[in-house]
């Protein structure tokens, strides 16, 4: 099967805290992982990661929780629409939410 948009090798991920309100922006290989991209983005924010957390991909005023999705690369997300969009031609985007556990009292 032929991917739809064979020419996509870099998501531009543009990523949020919305603890602390940092934001990022950086490029992954359409290859790498979910879970890898989080790990990124972690690292990027200089945030602490909380067993709680929550991954959310925004678009369109929707969010979609990718913790099901963390094995998958960002190029599968794209292929199946879950995330990962095209915002003009060649250039995918991956606008993701790192959302702290508000915790109990």
């Amino acid at each position: 099967m032929e991917a739809s948009h064979p020419e996509i090798e870099v998501v531009h991920v543009e990523v949020v805290h919305t603890g602390s309100a940092r934001e990022k922006q950086f490029p992954m290989a359409s290859d790498a992982s979910v879970q890898q991209t989080v790990d990124e983005a972690y690292e990027k924010l200089k945030e602490s990661r909380q067993a709680g957390d929550l991954y959310m991909a925004m678009h369109d005023g929707k969010s979609t929780d990718l913790k099901p999705y963390l094995k998958a690369t960002l190029a599968s997300l794209l292929e199946r629409g879950i995330g990962v969009f095209m915002e003009n031609p060649g250039r995918a985007v991956l606008n993701l939410e790192i959302q702290p556990d508000s915790g109990g009292a």
